[in-house]
């Protein structure tokens, strides 16, 4: 059968004329009801996505088992990890320049977590069983949770230092140097009871510490996850710059938090400061002067540490006490390198599926038969 295509598109010529600018607006408003659709089809696929990442980790008891460590545990990663980590500490321990506000160091991480948030939401949607996947939502709840800690030790630091500013007596006091400090250790060998024990006691001391120590933690995380997640191809081309700019803003304001740049930091009204050019706690450990001042008040609170020494201690009592502070320390490390790392043996599951009230109780635990 033959098609007069002549008549066809005179009579498409004829109704096209007629109704040219009806079907203009109709077609107009097609396209835009069409792309609407679709953007808001997307919107809610990232808004679901959000939501089920979002359930993924806020089930504690479950997420040990979701997550993964292997990227971790691959030699060559290791190796890169820790070169990045060590050129990062030697950034940060010789840095000179301006600190950021903390408004500034706000603002960076806030863009970091969105940024992480958005990654692990076109890796769910690749993969949601990919080890990429739950690599990364293992160093995102890491993270996650040190900023959470980070505000709350804030808290607790703060209100302990007002303490102090009011009252000169209780800032001398051995209290007062404990909850900066002190972090109560036990032996080698401790029942689970001792550990939970010993657990309570640190949360109710040590506040500095702990401030210092989540800043730490923190930056790392955050250097963690964009590098795993730039191996792993998420990141843009176009986005590289602008995630590096506010991974060393916020790595600069944290180090200064972490008493790692210059000999002082602030903390709203408060200066701490310390003789040497050593980190914060290294000259706590060698016990160098450590002055705490406030803007609403002209002499320090809090001259010097090394005043809480007795001066009837012997030589040797001394040097005992600072043999126990090396210890801290290195425990400290151990803890950080775990909760950074979360290397094999499956501790990793038992760390992050406890709360942060027993987590300080597990870690001693692991240092102990690390150790055994």
């Amino acid at each position: 059968m033959q098609i007069n295509t002549s008549n066809y598109l005179n009579l498409y010529s004829n109704s096209y004329n007629i109704n040219s600018k009806e079907s203009t607006q109709s077609i107009s408003q097609n396209f835009n009801t069409t792309e609407n659709l679709s953007q808001n089809n997307k919107n809610n696929v990232e808004r679901d996505t959000k939501q089920i990442i979002s359930e993924i980790l806020s089930n504690k008891e479950e997420l040990p088992a979701y997550i993964s460590h292997s990227y971790h545990q691959n030699i060559d990663n290791i190796e890169k990890l820790q070169n990045l980590a060590q050129a990062h500490l030697q950034f940060i321990e010789t840095y000179n320049g301006v600190l950021p506000t903390e408004l500034e160091a706000k603002q960076s991480i806030q863009f970091l977590m969105q940024e992480a948030e958005e990654i692990l939401s076109v890796a769910y949607n690749k993969q949601p069983n990919s080890e990429e996947f739950r690599n990364l939502l293992g160093i995102f709840s890491f993270a996650q949770d040190s900023i959470n800690d980070f505000s709350n030790n804030k808290q607790k630091l703060l209100n302990l230092l007002k303490q102090g500013q009011s009252s000169l007596e209780y800032a001398t006091s051995d209290e007062f140097y404990h909850k900066l400090f002190t972090k109560a250790n036990g032996s080698n060998t401790q029942t689970l009871e001792e550990i939970d024990r010993l657990s309570k006691i640190n949360e109710e001391q040590g506040f500095l510490r702990d401030y210092n120590v989540n800043a730490t933690l923190i930056s790392s995380y955050l250097q963690d996850f964009f590098t795993m997640a730039n191996d792993f191809g998420f990141i843009s081309k176009d986005k590289e710059n602008k995630i590096y700019q506010e991974l060393q803003t916020s790595a600069i304001y944290l180090g200064s938090q972490g008493g790692n740049i210059g000999n002082s930091f602030k903390i709203e009204n408060f200066t701490i400061s310390w003789e040497g050019n050593s980190t914060l706690f290294n000259a706590y450990l060698n016990g160098s002067k450590i002055s705490i001042a406030s803007q609403s008040t002209s002499n320090d609170f809090l001259a010097s540490l090394t005043s809480n020494f007795d001066t009837t201690q012997s030589i040797f009592d001394i040097l005992n006490q600072k043999e126990k502070l090396e210890k801290e320390n290195q425990d400290l490390k151990n803890k950080q390198a775990i909760e950074a790392y979360s290397y094999g043996n499956g501790y990793s599951s038992t760390l992050t599926s406890k709360t942060s009230k027993e987590i300080d109780s597990f870690i001693n635990q692991m240092i102990k038969e690390a150790k055994a």
